[in-house]
């Protein structure tokens, strides 16, 4: 005996999951953002008459000295051997490597030349300065 069931519609597609998930992603990379904004120390950085907005992003570390002279790599404190040990990894996977030195304004010249010839002799290439365009 064939027992027959009820005509049902089928069912039409469900936007409310969809637009759950799409709320939960906003939030997820609203966060993730707000995170990578603060990971460097907060330095002032020096004024450059003829500074340039680099264009490539490339492969490149990020390393802060702050007024205090204090050396980061990334928002983590750092030696300069182990910044040279950083560079020289990257640089075996990557020739093209470039390194983006943060300076406080403040930091005297001796400092940044100890960071200059960490990074040349792990043989970092390419150095790029981070400085604020003047009104000029």
């Amino acid at each position: 005996m064939k027992i027959s069931l009820p005509n049902e519609a089928e069912p039409g597609f469900q936007m409310a999951p969809m637009i759950d998930i799409t709320f939960l992603l906003i939030i997820f990379f609203m966060l993730v953002a707000q995170q990578t904004q603060n990971q460097f120390k907060q330095i002032e950085n020096p004024i450059a008459e003829n500074s340039v907005i680099a264009q490539e992003r490339g492969d490149r570390a990020v390393v802060t000295i702050g007024a205090d002279e204090d050396v980061y790599l990334g928002a983590y404190p750092a030696t300069l051997d182990d910044i040279k040990d950083m560079i020289r990894k990257r640089v075996a996977l990557n020739p093209l490597f470039k390194m983006q030195l943060r300076i406080d304004a403040r930091v005297r010249h001796e400092k940044v030349r100890e960071v200059l010839g960490a990074c040349a002799e792990a043989g970092v290439l390419d150095v790029i300065f981070s400085t604020y365009q003047s009104d000029k």
